[in-house]
């Protein structure tokens, strides 16, 4: 195999991860929201807890503040950011790996 082969390979790898993680930091910080006075974070384990919460539930936010919450309208707003953030960090995505 040709060694300048290898090394454009090499640094079309790097790149690649060098991008992954640049979006990354860019994105999951977007999936922080405020709510009843927390600050939450719109995981896929905070979805599922909400699928099965009962109707009003008494959760820590990322600050360790107890918040009495009413779970329907706070599960809308977090598939809400969840949904919108993770669409267009995929949508970002994709584009890096066209170009690579």
């Amino acid at each position: 195999m040709d060694t300048q082969k290898l090394i454009r390979e090499a640094k079309a790898r790097f790149k690649h991860q060098e991008n992954k993680l640049y979006l990354q930091e860019k994105w999951l910080p977007k999936l922080s929201f405020a709510w009843a006075g927390g600050m939450w974070t719109a995981t896929p384990a905070l979805l599922a807890f909400l699928e099965s919460a009962p109707e009003s539930v008494i959760l820590a936010d990322e600050y360790g503040n107890p918040i009495n919450l009413s779970t329907a309208e706070f599960k809308k707003e977090a598939w809400r950011v969840y949904t919108s953030t993770t669409t267009a960090w995929y949508d970002e995505y994709q584009k890096t790996q066209n170009i690579r």
